[in-house]
């Protein structure tokens, strides 16, 4: 087996700043020991958890005060620690990493285990696939720390440990292992127990500093301390005891949401934030085989409802630049009444879509001619759509009705509609220039007939009837007219179409 740990560091700092890809102002998180501050008091009992690079070049660190925080760096931005965020956003990459293997199992707080054993060789090796994660991740606005082990603790260790290391044998895992810190013993935590702060504390006031040193340690006298905890999890890193994990499963459900650093109405930051979801999403539908025909965005503000768009792809698809182009273009519309605070992106509809295998020469196998074609043009409606309105782009389909003023109806072009029309030569010639109202000709146009005429003698029982004698006339300047001569008034002739 060979388990890849996918550890998020400062998971509850990257909760808060997924949204801000510059990082240019200076963000902490704290936690509180009771109620939170009134704006403008004292801070009590919270103290700074997570800060980024700007916050920490302030000297700001983590166990620092709030209020000393603030002092030290006035123009701070604050946030709160959202422990719902943190596992809501453990879940959202573990959807996301199911696209490399079904095997997957939580590990909170920060981490999200992967059973890649069976998808080693479709990716080129564990090394390869971690490359591909980490490029892939950065997509998501996540900073990942990636290692790989034959036993998912031990994978865990070293991923918490800085990341990027390989043990690919069991039997290095005690080398490989004898190095870290004693400190990693805390994220042992399974049904059987945890490792106590106490036991670690313990550890460490006996001069004990490594796991290479822990390994060395009598195990009665480990007992005897209340420490059996310590030697269960170093079995489990080494092998020696199984370690089993609950399965992860995905939910059919796609719900994911991002809050913003600071409030904004700008088209720019929004459309960003949406992109580091719609990422997310991406992988989900890949992880299931499946895509979507539209999602809905939800512009959240502090002291208004939210603000829901609702996007539609044309077809489909899970193809992350397409939904991305027409999400833009739905914000860049957009006149908001107030300020950004969170964005939030549903997809309740998912729908089957099978991967497409490819030719040697990079076109679809059994793709059907004019696929490409009819999907750019199906972006481009939705493009049009999203920046004119949903009234100002329409289509239309044939309609049983043998008045040509009645054979068609307007339908949004994203309405489908089945019928089942007569062969071409079953039907006379019909323009595709059909006047909006037919026009009088007067006694003095000379028209020369050269085909016809075709009766249409209908509308009776809804109060439009008509009885018209349909030709095909060349008119002065030799353009082919479609007209008509009124049954009931012999002598009146209209025009009521113009062919190309």
């Amino acid at each position: 087996m060979t388990w890849l740990a996918l550890h998020l560091p400062g998971l509850p700092l990257q909760v808060c700043t997924r949204a801000d890809g510059s990082a240019e102002i200076p963000i902490a998180v704290f936690s509180q020991a009771g109620a939170s501050p009134p704006s403008g008091g004292r801070a009590g009992g919270s103290r700074v958890v997570a800060a980024n690079p700007r916050a920490l070049a302030a000297g700001i660190h983590p166990g620092l005060g709030l209020a000393s925080a603030l002092a030290l760096a006035p123009d701070l931005v604050t946030r709160p620690r959202e422990v719902r965020g943190e596992a809501a956003l453990l879940t959202e990459l573990a959807c996301w990493a199911a696209q490399f293997t079904p095997q997957i199992a939580l590990d909170p707080p920060d981490c999200v285990l992967l059973d890649v054993g069976a998808s080693l060789k479709l990716f080129g090796g564990i090394g390869e696939l971690m490359q591909r994660i980490a490029h892939a991740v950065a997509a998501l606005g996540l900073e990942l720390a990636l290692a790989a082990a034959p036993t998912p603790l031990a994978a865990r260790w070293l991923a918490v440990c800085g990341g990027g290391r390989i043990v690919e044998r069991l039997d290095e895992l005690p080398a490989r292992l004898a190095p870290l810190p004693v400190g990693v013993l805390e994220c042992a935590a399974d049904a059987r127990g945890t490792v106590k702060a106490e036991s670690i504390a313990l550890l460490e006031a006996i001069g004990l500093s490594t796991i290479g040193q822990c390994l060395h340690l009598p195990r009665d006298g480990l007992a005897k301390r209340e420490a059996q905890a310590v030697t269960c999890a170093l079995d489990r890193a080494l092998g020696r005891l199984p370690d089993p994990r609950p399965p992860f499963v995905p939910p059919q459900l796609f719900r994911s949401r991002i809050e913003l650093p600071l409030p904004s109405a700008d088209a720019d930051p929004l459309s960003f934030a949406a992109r580091r979801l719609l990422a997310a999403l991406a992988g989900h539908l890949a992880a299931h085989q499946s895509g979507i025909e539209h999602f809905r965005l939800q512009l959240e503000h502090d002291e208004q409802p939210a603000t829901t768009l609702t996007v539609h792809l044309g077809v489909i698809s899970r193809d992350e630049a397409r939904c991305g182009l027409l999400a833009r273009e739905h914000i860049a519309t957009l006149r908001l009444a107030a300020p950004v605070t969170a964005v939030a992106l549903e997809a309740a509809q998912i729908l089957p879509l099978p991967g497409e295998s490819r030719t040697l020469f990079g076109t679809l196998e059994g793709a059907r001619p004019g696929r490409e074609q009819a999907e750019a043009r199906t972006l481009l409606v939705e493009r049009l759509r999203a920046r004119l309105g949903d009234g100002a782009v329409g289509g239309i389909v044939p309609h049983a009705d043998h008045r040509p003023e009645r054979a068609w109806q307007p339908v949004a072009p994203r309405e489908s509609r089945s019928t089942v029309a007569p062969p071409d030569h079953c039907l006379p010639p019909r323009p595709l220039w059909l006047l909006p109202e037919p026009q009088p000709l007067a006694r003095s146009d000379t028209l020369q007939l050269v085909a016809g005429p075709e009766r249409i003698e209908a509308g009776w029982w809804d109060g439009f009837d008509v009885a018209r004698d349909y030709h095909l006339a060349l008119g002065p300047q030799h353009q082919l007219l479609w007209v008509f001569r009124e049954l009931r008034d012999g002598e009146s002739w209209f025009v009521h179409g113009i062919f190309g």
